[in-house]
């Protein structure tokens, strides 16, 4: 667990691990320069499990990571926020799934958005969790469970370099040697607040994400950047919305056509899982097209098409030719103004 002035709440994480229902752990805490009364309290906890480390000069969460693994001696290391809560058996169930699937290097869990309803639903086999990179990081952070030999034997740590995505980087990396999965459980309680590192400095996380996100997609494709326009691509697989003109229509199309064909020979991912989400990824793009022409309206409620991924039921299609629709005669109807 890496703390930085984290007074407000790090009794109610110290407290989420002790009373675990697995007891069998060392606890290493690494304070990274706090001043504030981090320290004091974590000192008043009487327990032979904590390892309190305090660095001297702060010098950022990764050092702080990768400092705290090369200390561990367990055969597992469990990954923790000192704003979070782990709930009483994580550490129990995830240790049992781990000792019965011996390929998994990485399990996290889903989680519940603290004060909220919102339950985070990560992919649960490996091959969704190799879909969701291509995205989004697809492990919540303090929900990991890591066999140490990923660190000791494979020689991958955090990059300091991908700090704010430390995570997702990491288990990009993972991925290209083993398997990563998922509890189809809640097993830990996620604080979100103002002082958050993905509050303070969110574009530094997005760049080095999209940074990341491009590397996916040149491993998991083995399409050089020569060949598609890696931005559009990004925002795309980000679900932004992308304004509307005959050049750009055409590009998503073949960018999403070009990465399908790419898999179906390589074969890195599997082939339905994608195929789901490059049609998604297009339908979500078609539903937020901004002043569509009518040509392109026609085109697509008319137009049949072979490929599963832009292939559309009649609903899908009159639904999306009502909303185009409507969009044209409003944007006419501005421009005639």
């Amino acid at each position: 667990m890496p703390t930085y002035n984290s007074e407000k709440y790090i009794n109610d994480s110290v407290k989420s691990i002790l009373n675990q229902t697995f007891t069998n752990y060392e606890f290493i805490i690494i304070d990274d320069a706090s001043n504030d009364k981090t320290v004091e309290i974590i000192e008043s906890y009487d327990d032979s499990r904590i390892l309190l480390i305090k660095k001297n000069v702060n010098s950022g969460l990764t050092e702080s990571l990768n400092m705290g693994i090369k200390m561990a001696n367990g055969k597992y290391i469990a990954r923790m926020d000192s704003d979070d809560i782990s709930l009483p058996q994580r550490f129990e169930f995830q240790y049992q799934y781990m000792e019965r699937h011996p390929k998994t290097l990485v399990l996290g869990t889903k989680y519940k958005i603290m004060f909220s309803n919102i339950i985070v639903h990560n992919p649960v086999t490996n091959e969704q969790v190799k879909i969701k990179a291509l995205t989004d990081t697809p492990i919540g952070h303090p929900t990991a469970f890591i066999r140490r030999e990923v660190f000791t034997s494979h020689n991958l740590w955090y990059n300091k370099d991908r700090e704010t995505a430390e995570d997702y980087d990491l288990w990009c990396r993972i991925l290209e040697i083993g398997e990563i999965a998922n509890l189809n459980e809640v097993l830990l309680e996620y604080r979100t607040h103002d002082s958050q590192t993905s509050e303070v400095r969110k574009e530094l996380q997005k760049s080095i994400s999209n940074k990341i996100r491009e590397e996916q997609f040149y491993k998991v494709f083995n399409i050089s950047n020569e060949r598609f326009d890696v931005d559009l691509a990004i925002r795309i697989f980000q679900k932004n919305i992308i304004p509307l003109n005959n050049e750009t229509f055409r590009k998503v199309k073949k960018i999403l056509n070009d990465f399908n064909l790419a898999n179906l020979s390589i074969k890195k991912i599997d082939e339905h899982l994608l195929s789901n989400l490059l049609r998604e990824l297009w339908l979500n793009y078609l539903f937020h097209l901004r002043s569509p022409d009518l040509i392109t309206v026609l085109n697509i409620f008319f137009v049949s098409e072979d490929n599963v991924i832009f292939r559309m039921k009649f609903i899908e299609k009159w639904l999306l030719t009502k909303k185009l629709l409507r969009k044209f005669i409003i944007s006419l109807t501005i421009s005639i103004k």
